[in-house]
């Protein structure tokens, strides 16, 4: 995935490629919000802290939304469930 920078040189957001995965609101470090089919694999680096993954064509509402509980340079994605509980 090739980011263009929307903002210019300070790299506030950028959109990923065009399709069905990408990322945008860089915070110069990694990703705060992307996308995809399958979520990342443990390690990953170019995801910040804290960063949204939304799991597209997810059939469970406790599976389409991960946050990223790792770091920037190794990414644990966790996911968010955001169900009803009981």
């Amino acid at each position: 995935m090739n980011p263009i920078n929307l903002f210019g040189q300070r790299g506030l957001a950028r959109h990923g490629a065009a399709g069905t995965s990408g990322g945008i609101l860089h915070d110069g470090e990694g990703f705060l919000l992307a996308w995809g089919d399958t979520v990342p694999e443990d390690g990953t680096a170019g995801y910040a802290a804290g960063c949204l993954f939304i799991k597209r064509g997810a059939t469970d509402i406790n599976a389409a939304l991960y946050i990223n509980i790792g770091d920037h340079d190794e990414c644990d994605f966790d996911a968010n469930g955001g169900g009803p509980t009981a």
